[in-house]
């Protein structure tokens, strides 16, 4: 059986970015509802004991978007602080090498949320090469699914920001800056 990740903040704390609320709806309402249809999906089969990385690529649809889902969420709390730190030395070398400076990072996160069509994430991704880029990708698809190492992730599903925000993305992007967990990007940092 799979389980909700314990939270290093309180709903309270991504103020005045995101309400308690929209966190509380969020993760207790849409990630928990992925959750429980993967458990009720798998339970009492085969599936029930294996690991998310191979239920994220099941041949059936709906246990690998349940499986996607429930990782990318996990994913996404985990990349979140209340307030943000400083950025870790070694990985704000990186993100200068890449990009220029922070704010060439944001840059290609605003660029790729700009134009992301539809439901689905951003993630600040690091190839085999140790190379670091940004990439949408739709729905619950995930950068693990094609050798990329997720450092950092933005949900752009309306539901991450419509209650706060209504159609605004620009806003959404803009206050999660103030949040990003910098620490954890360095220690998934490959």
């Amino acid at each position: 059986m799979f389980h909700l990740p314990k939270l290093s903040f309180s709903f309270s704390d991504l103020q005045p970015w995101l309400s308690p609320r929209a966190v509380e709806l969020h993760y207790t309402d849409h990630h928990h509802g992925y959750l429980d249809t993967l458990n009720d999906l798998t339970w009492r089969t085969p599936k029930e004991n294996l690991p998310l990385d191979m239920l994220m690529e099941d041949p059936n649809q709906r246990i690998a978007n349940m499986a996607l889902q429930h990782v990318n969420h996990s994913f996404f709390w985990s990349c979140l602080s209340a307030p943000t730190q400083d950025i870790p030395d070694s990985l704000y070398r990186d993100i200068r090498y890449n990009f220029g400076d922070l704010d060439g990072l944001k840059a290609e996160f605003k660029k790729h949320v700009d134009t992301l069509f539809g439901s689905g994430w951003v993630w600040l991704v690091c190839n085999q090469s140790n190379i670091l880029s940004v990439m949408p990708t739709s729905n619950g698809d995930n950068p693990n699914l094609i050798n990329y190492q997720p450092l950092l992730v933005l949900d752009v599903w309306e539901h991450a920001y419509y209650l706060d925000h209504q159609n605004d993305k620009q806003k959404y992007l803009d206050g999660f800056w103030s949040h990003v967990n910098w620490s954890f990007a360095s220690q998934v940092r490959p």
